[in-house]
């Protein structure tokens, strides 16, 4: 992915570190963002070399194109850094299967972020609903959740893309 850093425009980043800047349980910590699959010493020692308590798998929508077969590898990585004390953000695809991470979503350090894509917001026009749906009619939820994409579209949930660009990359 195109995008800015401290030192300049780039689409070969594999590591970065800046503050989260999202609105997310992690916005404003210190974090080491990590672009597609890493070794897992690789990951340690840029977070403890750049002292981020927080890593952020899948910058970059790196994990948006998996082809499942790391799914479990990925889970491990994440249990492994969450049980030693970091705060650990996943950005991935709605459409991936992950029942390895059922365990981490009750961890108070784990933080799940599912990338809707959709191109041109504000020129869309009409009815679009983002659903929260149950994997059969009455299986795990009480119901189904639905926003529209213009109620959605508030200033609390904004991130400019101005807001980035800061990070440094390693």
């Amino acid at each position: 992915m195109m995008r800015d850093y401290k030192d300049g425009v780039k689409d070969n980043a594999t590591f970065f570190v800046g503050k989260e800047v999202e609105t997310t349980p992690t916005k404003g910590k210190k974090t080491l963002f990590v672009v597609g699959l890493q070794k897992t010493a690789t990951v340690q020692k840029h977070a403890e070399k750049n002292k981020c308590k927080h890593i952020y798998f899948g910058a970059n929508h790196s994990y948006k194109q998996l082809d499942g077969s790391e799914v479990h590898s990925i889970c491990n990585q994440m249990k492994y850094f969450l049980k030693n004390g970091y705060y650990v953000t996943m950005d991935t695809n709605p459409g991936y299967k992950f029942d390895d991470i059922h365990d981490l979503l009750t961890h108070p350090k784990f933080t799940l972020v599912y990338a809707v894509v959709m191109a041109d917001l504000k020129k869309i026009k009409g009815n679009v609903v983002i659903k929260v749906d149950d994997k059969d009619f009455k299986a795990t939820n009480p119901g189904v959740w639905c926003w529209t994409v213009k109620e959605m579209a508030d200033k609390k949930h904004f991130t400019g893309w101005d807001q980035y660009g800061g990070d440094k990359t390693l």
